[in-house]
């Protein structure tokens, strides 16, 4: 099955794709640590992060 956060990350890729814009998608697991974007992409010359959430799993707060 797959997951919802997937799913979406499936679609902004098509997305940026179809339009030409280079990204770059960061794989996350257990040892990547926390806080990292799942999507970097530059847009009309600017760099844009992008954490992808679906329903209730909220954004984790970086360990110092």
């Amino acid at each position: 099955m797959i997951k919802p956060e997937k799913k979406l990350q499936d679609k902004v890729i098509s997305y940026l794709k179809r339009r030409g814009i280079y990204y770059l998608n960061l794989f996350g697991d257990g040892m990547s640590g926390k806080g990292k974007p799942d999507i970097i992409a530059c847009i009309n010359g600017k760099f844009v992060a992008f954490e992808l959430k679906v329903g209730e799993n909220d954004l984790q707060k970086k360990k110092k």
